[in-house]
């Protein structure tokens, strides 16, 4: 096979890579090295299943191969391998996207590859608990996250549904001065709750947070 029809699996691997539910998210993260490097081993395995696909489709439907060649203007041998390697890794990022919970396999990449700020927002929003995050103003709010950050090279902003914002004070105690509860209480579902976009860069400190035990303290 001429060397520069190795382009086609290559990028059918790394469509695939960064395309499909199920390992888009890990792959946003690592190296470029690493990234090529995982591009080729997929590459090599639709190649080598473009192969032996056209030649059971060739034996179940006569000429098939030959057919599929005249789409081609160029007569180049193994051209057809190379086009269809392409066209497998897309067909099959389609068919996996279309059965793959895109939630669920977000919340698995941030397990394997998450920061701890990343991880506590998932547990927040999968299960519902309530976070405090701190900001470099002094600013303090405790919510709800309001979606999962994707695990990109940079996760820059984040949403939370708010139920109270305050300050730390001097001591670094938390004061609350505001109370969003009302408001939420006279919105029908989560997706129409007052939500806030919070700048990660700004984030001092972030941590789960349980209300019984703020009380008892105070």
């Amino acid at each position: 096979m001429p060397f520069n029809l190795l382009l086609f699996p290559l990028v059918g691997g790394y469509f695939f890579l960064i395309f499909c539910n199920k390992t888009r998210y890990y792959h946003q993260r690592i190296d470029q090295q690493r990234l090529l490097f995982n591009s080729v081993l997929v590459g090599i395995i639709s190649l080598t299943a473009s192969y032996f696909l056209l030649q059971i489709m060739d034996s179940l439907f006569t000429g098939f191969v030959s057919n599929f060649k005249k789409l081609f203007p160029l007569k180049i041998e193994y051209l057809e391998v190379a086009v269809f390697s392409f066209l497998l890794s897309v067909f099959v990022t389609v068919i996996v996207n279309l059965f793959t919970n895109k939630t669920k396999a977000l919340s698995k990449s941030i397990d394997k590859i998450g920061n701890d700020l990343e991880k506590i927002i998932k547990k927040g929003f999968t299960e519902a608990e309530l976070i405090s995050l701190t900001l470099k103003s002094g600013k303090a709010y405790v919510g709800i996250p309001l979606a999962i950050p994707e695990p990109s090279k940079s996760s820059t902003y984040i949403s939370i549904v708010p139920f109270f914002s305050g300050y730390r004070n001097n001591e670094k105690e938390l004061i609350f001065t505001t109370e969003y509860l009302s408001v939420h209480e006279k919105m029908d579902n989560r997706d129409k709750y007052f939500s806030l976009i919070i700048a990660t860069s700004e984030i001092v400190t972030v941590n789960l947070f349980d209300l019984g035990i703020y009380q008892k303290f105070q």
